[in-house]
């Protein structure tokens, strides 16, 4: 008989569960980081989670580099360490990369944050935490066939407020070949931490990579199922693959049908102290080791299976549903197969026998159910259940999908498999269910108080806000007044000064004007007498100008006029026309040719006023006058009396540039 420690149960039930290489033999190598105590915005799961992983990979054969709480030098040199033992490894190497905790996006990059991290803006993401990339950078760098990335770090970026331009999510990458890279949510979506223990993603990966002969592209599609459903649609989980082969984290172990691994083995405990036997299943690794245990034995019909883990795990999660599966194993029948007649048909037993196998298990009806006589639906009713009834199944059909169950009055019936639910199955998938409905009124009641504190805190900083703004209006008007009440009384007292200087400058001005108008006044008065005694002088010398011309003149007519006239004194008239050439005035007058019997007469026209004169070879005779408007002469004046000009000037078509005139000289006696 094998005798071990709890412990040494634990290490052998791990050796039973991959005996017969469960898991391929190539080297796996794993770095598993989780941050959670960050200063910023402190996560609750992802330490919780990254243990769950790195003991469920530890499992699975993985050699885990395991980091917590990690600042950027710890990361960088855990993944240095990780690129290392991948390339020490060699080309068949398995590696796998997992992150926990805070991943952001900036201009179309992944970082990971690491404790520590003091980011303000964008440009300090660079400096202060990890880039995604480098990581693909160094499993690129091992040369190894086949890696997997997997970042459970896709939730709110808790610097977008300090960013200029932020974006929720990671980015989708581009999976180099023979890697696979696992995010907890669509590109550009947000992941759940988790009201739990662990976040909805890790819970369901490490589920799922617990479960045999699945391949790993399967059993990531299985974590993306479970997830949907139980955040209801809220997170989508995303794979980005270019893996060229197969690989599963758990082959599946083929054994004979009536042998179970852990019912073989005759395990005997020690007692341990109180301490080590008290909560056993609190860590988590021993909840990891709970979990495997009770997943190799959920399906056995053997009493020692549940003994055994009851052993291991008295209290553990699932000891409840352990004692009453050993209660009822032992109480069963202990055949293994019943040989029943189909009715109506005994007469060929062997043709028409159907065999069933021996169960002894509580299922519940997931609807309305008819109960036969026999497992066929031509079979005589003899009742029907109704949904959520609970009921012993006492064994299973071999060939059809009946279920065997005792009915109250302790006889039997079939009804049809599909419409029951084995009992535990039934109350783990209602109280996850339960669970997840209570995850999501919690949330969503969270949501709502949030959103409420969100709303108050805004509406007291808006009425804050316009306290602030109102009182510094106040201020701003008091001071607008003040300073308008010191402007009016300074523009007052401006205004006065100026009507006191512009009444002195006007009383000074007027002295001024009255005593310049006195002057003025003497000196008009004086240049009027001036004007007055120049004026006086100038007529006086124009007169005596005038009179001293006038007897000049009439002197030297009497003398031309003596020498014009024969000897002795005529009368008589000389008549002549002459032609009116306007080209030959200036200034608009013109001149008037006529030659009178030896004499010529010069007639020069300027508007109304003519001048004449009479010329010989002898000497000449001026005359004056005017023309009216009709062109006769008048106010012909000169030849002191001896002679005078009459006539008319025909002003027709001045146009024309001629215009002719009839004159008449006539001459008197001096």
């Amino acid at each position: 008989m094998l005798k071990t420690t709890r412990c040494g149960i634990g290490a052998l039930l791990v050796w039973c569960l991959f005996a017969g290489n469960p898991v391929e033999a190539r080297t796996r190598v794993a770095l598993v980081l989780g941050n959670s105590n960050y200063e910023t915005a402190r996560l609750r799961n992802p330490v919780n989670d990254a243990r769950l992983m790195a003991e469920t990979l530890q499992g699975l054969g993985f050699e885990v580099i395991e980091r917590l709480d990690a600042d950027q030098k710890t990361m960088k040199r855990a993944i240095r360490q990780f690129g290392d033992a991948l390339d020490s490894a060699g080309r068949d190497a398995v590696g796998l990369f997992y992150f926990a905790g805070h991943g952001i996006r900036v201009s179309g990059t992944n970082y990971l944050v690491p404790i520590g991290a003091e980011i303000k803006t964008e440009r300090d993401v660079d400096i202060e935490t990890i880039s995604a990339s480098s990581v693909l950078r160094t499993i690129e760098f091992a040369r190894n066939n086949l890696n997997i990335v997997i970042l459970d770090a896709c939730r709110n970026n808790p610097y977008a407020r300090t960013f200029r331009s932020s974006s929720n999510g990671l980015a989708e990458m581009k999976a180099a070949t023979g890697t696979l890279i696992a995010y907890a949510t669509a590109p550009g979506q947000l992941a759940i931490d988790g009201l739990g223990d662990h976040s909805p993603y890790t819970s369901a990966l490490v589920r799922n990579m617990s479960k045999e002969g699945i391949p790993v592209e399967r059993t990531f599609k299985q974590v993306r199922i479970a997830v949907s459903q139980e955040t209801r649609g809220l997170q989508i989980p995303w794979e980005s693959s270019s893996l060229t082969g197969e690989f599963y984290f758990k082959k599946k172990v083929r054994q004979p049908k009536s042998q179970n691994l852990v019912a073989g083995l005759q395990v005997k405990t020690t007692p341990l102290s109180p301490s080590a036997t008290s909560e056993p299943s609190q860590g988590t690794g021993n909840r990891a080791l709970e979990l495997l245990f009770w997943q190799s034995i959920i399906n056995s019909q053997n009493a020692p299976d549940f003994e055994a883990y009851l052993k291991q795990f008295p209290n553990g999660a699932f000891a409840p549903l352990a004692r009453n599966r050993l209660a009822k194993l032992k109480t069963a029948k202990s055949a293994k197969r019943t040989q029943v007649p189909v009715a109506g048909t005994g007469s060929r037993p062997g043709r028409d026998a159907f065999h069933v196998d021996v169960m002894d298990q509580e299922f519940i009806a997931l609807k309305s159910a008819n109960v036969r006589e026999m497992p066929s639906t031509r079979s005589q009713k003899v009742g029907r259940l109704a949904s959520g009834t609970v009921l012993t199944v006492t064994g299973k059909t071999k060939d059809s999908n009946w279920y065997q169950v005792e009915k109250p009055d302790g006889s039997e019936g079939y009804v049809y498999a599909p419409l029951l639910e084995d009992a535990a199955t039934y109350n783990n998938r209602k109280s996850d269910s339960a669970r997840l409905a209570q995850l999501h009124a919690r949330k969503e009641e969270e949501t709502r108080l949030t959103e409420e504190r969100a709303r108050k805190a805004e509406e007291a900083r808006l009425a804050e806000e316009r306290a602030r703004k109102a009182e510094e209006a106040r201020l701003a008007e008091e001071r607008a007044r003040k300073a308008e009440e010191a402007r009016l009384a300074e523009e007052r007292a401006g205004k006065a000064e100026e009507a006191r200087l512009a009444e002195e400058r006007a009383g000074k001005a007027e002295e001024a004007r009255l005593a310049e108008e006195r002057a003025r006044k003497a000196e008009e008065a004086r240049l009027a007498e001036e004007r007055a005694r120049k004026a006086e002088e100038a007529r006086l010398a124009e007169e005596r100008a005038r009179k001293a011309e006038e007897a000049r003149l009439a002197e030297e007519n009497r003398r031309k006029l003596a020498n014009l006239t024969p000897a002795g004194k005529f009368e008589g008239e000389w008549r002549g026309r002459g032609t009116l050439d306007m080209s030959s005035g200036e200034g608009g007058s013109v001149i008037v040719n006529c030659t009178v019997t030896s004499l010529r007469i010069e007639v020069n026209v300027t508007g109304s006023k003519l001048t004449a004169r009479l010329r010989t070879g002898r000497g000449e005779v001026s005359l004056i006058g005017e023309v009216d408007e009709d062109g006769r002469l008048k106010n012909i004046r000169g030849g002191d009396g001896f002679f005078t000009l009459r006539g008319r000037i025909n002003r027709g078509q001045w146009s024309d540039g001629f215009c002719d005139g009839d004159f008449v000289l006539t001459q008197f006696l001096g």
